[in-house]
């Protein structure tokens, strides 16, 4: 296990003491202040030029922004997933407890995005008085797991980059709601971005089965290095994500390319039948 990142430069952000709790707190605020910046200035840009966006419903404003919000997020966690699984020399010659500076850069930062994303998700719960069961356990479950990689030093990061991977479907799903909120779901884009979007719903199940190998091979060094409450939370959200979470919204995913309609919003419109198309 190494918590140093060679190569690093000496200014880097990753070449910080992570050992230090105020390192790792501080870039855990920044990630919740950055993710909410997304926010705010996705709600600015969109409300001067956007004709759509000025067009809907509040709850429907808040969805569109932490869409674009959650698609920003899952571009940074696509690319350092994709490090982890494909070039990382490190993670891969220890699995279950290899270390690198760069992942504890994007897992104190993820970790504040996680919890921009219960707070923003329950405010706008108690706003409008919705609640999504299945959302608010993936976030929470999400949230919880990245804190204790936070908390425990000893805690391996292979794992932890990978699950990031699992937002590689977000940004896609960001484009597939703004174009059907638009009008565009006859697009040839559209649909292109919708094939995108389900196969990568299908890559996810596989990564799944991937975390499922590498558990089962490395348990004991996972169960030894580990508080068992963070394994535990671990392995029942993977179960949850492998058996529900990931064939449900496949399902609904594949469902609203053969029709294309707006699941969150539905009852908003006559027969769930998406706006007419507007005009920026």
């Amino acid at each position: 296990m190494s918590l140093g990142g060679a190569g690093s430069p000496a200014d880097s952000v990753f070449d910080l003491d992570y050992v230090s709790w105020k390192v790792r707190l501080a870039l855990a605020v920044a990630g919740f202040a950055f993710y909410l910046g997304v926010f705010v200035v996705c709600h600015q840009l969109s409300s001067a030029l956007n004709a759509t966006y000025r067009s809907l419903a509040a709850r429907e404003k808040v969805f569109w922004n932490l869409a674009a919000t959650r698609a920003v997020f899952g571009v940074q966690s696509t690319a350092a997933g994709l490090w982890a699984l494909l070039l990382d020399p490190v993670l891969h010659a220890d699995k279950a407890l290899g270390q690198q500076n760069w992942c504890w850069f994007h897992i104190t930062t993820a970790t504040g995005f996680f919890f921009f994303e219960n707070v923003s998700v329950h405010l706008s719960n108690m706003f409008f008085r919705t609640f999504d069961w299945f959302l608010a356990t993936h976030h929470l479950f999400a949230f919880l797991g990245f804190l204790g990689s936070v908390v425990n030093l000893q805690a391996g990061h292979y794992l932890a980059m990978i699950t990031l991977l699992l937002e590689m479907s977000t940004p896609f799903t960001c484009a597939s709601w703004m174009l059907l909120k638009a009008g565009h779901s006859d697009s040839l884009l559209w649909r292109l971005n919708q094939w995108v979007m389900v196969h990568l719903f299908h890559c996810r199940m596989v990564l799944t089965y991937h975390m499922w190998w590498v558990c089962l091979g490395h348990w004991d060094h996972l169960a030894r290095s580990l508080f068992w409450p963070h394994l535990a939370l671990f392995v029942v959200g993977l179960a949850l994500l492998t058996l529900i979470l990931n064939p449900y919204w496949t399902h609904k995913k594949t469902q609203q390319l053969l029709n294309p309609t707006d699941w969150n919003f539905a009852s908003r419109y006559a027969d769930g039948q998406v706006p007419p198309k507007k005009v920026r």
